[in-house]
């Protein structure tokens, strides 16, 4: 995809992630039934697509932690599907973490083994997989068998499938009748001439390319599949530049032995450094400990710090409260009742920051208008997230932010269903509802992860020192979609804030409370408010 592409009329690749998420949600149950069916070889009768694709994901940094596709099909098969334009070396141990967690997330503690469900991930790969050169089909599947005893699967429960688009597309021709094949060739060129005489028969995949048609028409979505291809496009380009100079060694460091040389390989193949924190399960403790056992290295620390900062280590910060406080001028500008809320997760340094951030803002824009705030003491709990959400709905807020991960999601699910307004995080979360979602507290952890590698690739990078990011860095603020639904003359009035927050004519405030949680210099410059 070009950015010629994106600007004119042509439709949008369906294999795009955020282009797939937008073609195969909830409302289009019929076409996504059908595209399940074909793959799964058997007969679908009922299916649930309004399961949290985010669920699985407590690092809300990790865009590839966030599905494409889940739903419950038939009322007991766990079914997700995860489309891959890049891959990398540790790529199918990702997709058994993908099954594991799915499977996992079906048993809440305390409840019986009798809930756990068929889990089935199935996985669309753009490129071939080496590990499968031996392999001439498209689509494998696999479960777990006996070594001896093949004939004999360990549980019907298990199953990964992967379907190779290139393998799919040759395949096609020897077998055009079948229905699984005839989807990946949309997937692949829904314009392509085959494709149009596959329409002619399958009423299906004529339905989803006129649904192409009707999302290729969004101004936003087309913004946001042009900024998904284009990061894609960044990450192989820094992967090819850094192999040809030869800049092999990585920013991040793993923790022991063997999470070292995992990391280290992982930043080689051009993954994120969210990636590599999330899969190599890197914290605090273990850098600080690493950084001493290596000081020749340098290593990147992302939302935490030190009170004492390793010389070759970079904590890499984020001014939470200043997105959060853009988020709290509209809800003060845009509240009916007075009353608006802040759900968090857990209360954390980065959590207080967001609500103490938001609560300023709100005071700021309206000082009559009551903050309700209410922590899940979870990151991963839609349904409860829903239920708190649904209380303070019913008890008069009418805009909610909820800093909170998975948790959060249940209340933007809320809003959808009460007819309110939400407010997302980290993220422009307007895609998982763009009649409720008012604006998001965007945390732009891609400027300060690219500003750091490119630093280190250039023999820049200082250790010993927070890097901060707020609204002078661009590394915060707050969505373009804000103007869909918050009118011109508030958005005006942010900006004119923002102007002054970067000219330092506001500092945004917080409460003492958090400032005694986050003992760093991303807040030692802010006052207590009067």
């Amino acid at each position: 995809m070009t950015k010629n592409e994106v600007e004119n009329d042509g439709l949008l690749r369906p294999k795009n992630d955020v282009v797939f998420q937008a073609l195969f949600t909830r409302g289009k149950e019929k076409i996504t039934k059908d595209l399940l069916e074909k793959i799964l070889k058997m007969k679908i009768h009922s299916i649930e697509l309004d399961k949290s694709k985010d669920l699985l994901n407590d690092n809300k940094r990790d865009k590839n932690g966030r599905l494409d596709l889940r739903a419950i099909v038939n009322d007991n098969v766990e079914c997700d599907i995860e489309v891959q334009l890049s891959t990398h070396e540790k790529m199918l141990p990702r997709f058994l973490l993908y099954w594991a967690k799915m499977y996992s997330a079906n048993l809440q503690v305390g409840e019986k083994y009798e809930q756990l469900r068929r889990t089935i991930s199935i996985i669309i790969v753009d490129k071939e997989l080496p590990e499968f050169k031996t392999i001439k089909k498209a689509q494998t599947n696999w479960q777990i068998r006996e070594e001896e005893y093949k004939s004999i699967i360990l549980t019907s429960y298990f199953e990964i499938i992967i379907i190779e688009l290139p393998k799919a597309i040759r395949e096609y021709e020897t077998n055009k009748e079948d229905g699984a094949l005839q989807w990946m060739m949309f997937l692949e060129n829904p314009e392509d001439v085959e494709v149009t005489k596959i329409m002619e028969e399958n009423e299906n995949i004529k339905e989803a390319k006129e649904e192409l048609n009707r999302i290729s028409q969004d101004d936003v979505l087309r913004r946001m599949a042009f900024k998904a291809e284009l990061e894609r496009m960044d990450n192989e380009q820094m992967l090819y530049e850094a192999k040809r100079d030869g800049k092999k060694e990585g920013v991040i460091e793993g923790a022991k032995e063997e999470k070292l040389q995992i990391a280290k390989n992982m930043l080689k193949k051009g993954m994120d450094l969210s990636d590599i924190i999330e899969i190599t399960g890197l914290m605090k403790e273990d850098i600080e400990k690493q950084a001493k056992n290596y000081p020749d290295k340098q290593f990147v620390l992302i939302d935490e710090t030190y009170d004492s900062i390793p010389e070759n280590v970079t904590p890499i910060l984020f001014r939470e409260n200043e997105a959060a406080y853009l988020t709290g001028l509209v809800a003060g500008k845009m509240t009916e009742n007075n009353n608006v809320g802040f759900i968090g997760g857990i209360q954390t340094p980065v959590i207080s920051r967001f609500e103490y951030g938001y609560k300023a803002g709100v005071k700021e824009a309206n000082k009559d208008c009551n903050v309700n705030v209410q922590y899940a003491g979870t990151f991963s709990d839609a349904a409860k997230g829903k239920s708190i959400a649904n209380q303070m709905y019913g008890n008069g807020s009418d805009i909610i932010l909820a800093a909170a991960g998975g948790t959060g999601l249940g209340s933007i699910e809320s809003a959808k269903e009460q007819n309110k307004y939400a407010i997302g995080v980290d993220r422009d979360q307007s895609d998982l509802a763009p009649k409720n979602v008012l604006t998001s507290a965007l945390k732009k952890v891609n400027v300060g992860v690219y500003d750091t590698v490119k630093e280190f690739i250039e023999g820049k990078l200082k250790g010993g020192q927070e890097k901060v990011y707020g609204l002078k860095e661009d590394g915060v603020g707050i969505p373009e979609t804000t103007k869909n639904l918050v009118p011109q003359e508030i958005i005006d009035y942010v900006n004119s804030m923002i102007e002054k927050i970067k000219n330092d004519e506001i500092k945004v405030q917080l409460l003492k409370k958090s400032i005694n949680l986050c003992k760093n210099k991303l807040i030692s410059d802010i006052k207590k408010p009067n």
